[in-house]
């Protein structure tokens, strides 16, 4: 699957006051139809960049969709998907 890596704002109450909060994260919708490994080729426009995952089946049976979160100042992919990062194409290839 080929994904951009997207922006999404979104105003939240915090101790009674609103606040924005902006996020970086790509979804993958219909993983259940999927069958073994999900090779991932995602674009990040805000840092002119690919980043490549290859993801086994049983991290994402289940699922309907998949989201992989990123920190927006540092760029690194945060949460369960972290490790399944690999460092290039030929590393996705690899897999």
């Amino acid at each position: 699957k080929t994904v951009t890596l997207q922006e999404e704002v979104s105003n939240k109450k915090h101790r009674g006051y609103d606040k924005t909060y902006v996020t970086h994260r790509f979804q993958i919708k219909d993983v259940n139809n999927k069958i073994g490994k999900l090779r991932v080729i995602c674009y990040d426009p805000f840092r002119t960049r690919w980043i490549y995952f290859v993801i086994p089946h049983e991290a994402y049976i289940g699922l309907k969709k998949l989201t992989v979160s990123f920190n927006k100042f540092t760029g690194e992919v945060k949460g369960k998907y972290k490790q399944y990062q690999v460092d290039s194409w030929l590393d996705l290839c690899k897999n």
